[in-house]
């Protein structure tokens, strides 16, 4: 069982008690442990191809999914989950591109890990 406490707007500035739990049984509640957030890897994007200088950052995994940014070939990311989508393996990145910070999904192909 917890608490709820209710306050008017005009009360803002004053902050509510915090939640109270009670333990009603003999038996305590069991509290889940923390769910850790995994790290985040970073990696270079290294376009291979000597025609090209940026790689593409998608909104979705997949080929035929909506541009989110250009990232230029040697820019650091921060690597998070895989996917694979169409047989194809997509790292979910974020980017800081000419000082803007952008989310989505990139190639493996065109990620190096940095160890």
């Amino acid at each position: 069982m917890s608490f709820v406490a209710v306050w008017k707007r005009s009360e803002a500035d004053v902050l509510p008690p915090a939640p109270v739990s009670m333990v009603v049984s003999g038996n305590a509640p069991e509290v889940p442990a923390p769910v850790e957030r995994p790290r985040m890897r970073k990696a270079v994007v290294n376009i291979r191809r000597p025609d090209l200088k940026n790689g593409v950052l998608r909104t979705l995994p997949g080929l035929d999914t909506p541009r989110a940014a250009f990232v230029p070939h040697g820019t650091l990311v921060d690597v998070g989950r895989a996917k694979t989508e169409a047989g194809q393996t997509w790292y979910h990145v974020r980017a800081v591109v000419n000082g803007v910070a952008y989310e989505g999904w990139m190639h493996a192909d065109i990620l190096d890990p940095v160890p």
